[in-house]
């Protein structure tokens, strides 16, 4: 999974991966190039910290990839923030 999400994104693409057991995978086999590309919460234990983050990031950066890496109970704390973001964007574009 590592090996394939690095061929999919650039090298300045965001990963930004929630606490617990990716971190533990990404954090030594995903390969970074530039600074602030992978993004890990560490030790902080803010479960549901991926899926925020990356809209943020996506916000800042809307040219980059973005991409959390998430599991079902951190996406669910979240889930709600896709629907303002959508809903919020078909605002700003019109």
């Amino acid at each position: 999974m590592v090996a394939d999400t690095r061929e999919a994104l650039g090298r300045g693409d965001v990963v930004l991966v929630r606490h617990r057991r990716h971190q533990d995978v990404d954090a030594r086999l995903y390969p970074t190039y530039e600074r602030n590309t992978c993004l890990i919460s560490n030790g902080l234990s803010t479960m549901g910290f991926a899926l925020p983050g990356a809209l943020g990031v996506k916000l800042a950066q809307p040219e980059s990839k973005v991409l959390a890496v998430v599991g079902d109970g951190a996406f669910l704390m979240n889930s709600q923030e896709i629907e303002t973001a959508v809903r919020s964007a078909s605002r700003w574009w019109c």
